[in-house]
C-alpha cells in the first residue's frame, strides 16, 4: 500500500495468480489460469478497496471529520474501550484495546447499504513508532462466509516505494 491512494493484492497458488491494483478510483487486474473471470477475481477490486480504506491510518483520517460518542471513559467488562463515530451519512462502531489499537470496526450507513461490514484487527507488530495489525479480516454482513482475511509474517514500512511497484 501507499496511502491514501494506492493498494495492490496478489493471490497465487496451484500454478495460478491474480493481482488487483487500485489507484484512487481506478483499478487494474490481471492474472493467469482459472482465476480469470472467477468470483474471486471479480470480488478482488472491492476487497482491495476495503483493505486500503480500512487501514488504521485511513480509518483515523475519516474519523477525524466525525463526532465521537462514547458510553463512558472506562473500559467495559472485557477491558475494551467502545465508542461510535458518526456524521450525517455514516457511522462506525469501534472497539479498542486499552492501548488504543483497534480490535473491531463495524460500518453503518444512513441508507443501510453496506451496513454491518465488520473489520477485525489482530496480532499487532511494532514498526518504528507505530503499531500495525499483522492480521486483518473484512467480513460482509450479507453472507457469513464472504470477505477477506490477510495475515502477514512480517511488516515493514519502507522509506519509499515507487508507484510502478503496484503494477498499475
Amino acid at each position: 500500500m501507499k496511502l491514501p491512494l494506492l493498494a495492490s493484492i496478489e493471490i497465487s497458488g496451484a500454478g495460478e495468480k491474480w493481482r488487483t491494483s487500485i489507484k484512487g478510483s481506478d483499478s487494474k487486474a490481471d492474472g493467469t489460469g482459472k482465476l480469470k473471470g472467477s468470483p474471486v477475481a471479480l470480488d478482488m477490486e472491492k476487497l482491495v478497496r476495503l483493505y486500503r480504506d480500512y487501514q488504521p491510518a485511513s480509518l483515523i483520517e475519516r474519523l477525524n471529520a466525525m463526532r465521537l460518542l462514547a458510553p463512558g471513559t472506562n473500559p467495559d467488562e472485557t477491558g475494551h474501550l467502545k465508542f461510535r463515530a458518526v456524521n450525517d451519512t455514516e457511522s462506525y462502531r469501534l472497539k479498542l484495546a486499552q492501548d488504543g489499537t483497534p480490535i473491531t470496526v463495524t460500518y453503518e450507513s444512513a441508507s443501510g447499504l453496506g451496513s454491518g461490514l465488520e473489520v477485525v484487527y489482530s496480532d499487532y507488530a511494532r514498526v518504528n513508532k507505530a503499531w500495525y495489525p499483522k492480521s486483518m479480516a473484512i467480513k460482509f454482513s450479507d453472507q457469513a462466509q464472504h470477505g477477506m482475511e490477510v495475515h502477514f509474517a512480517d511488516v515493514q514500512f519502507p522509506a519509499s516505494i515507487q508507484d510502478r511497484e503496484f503494477h498499475y
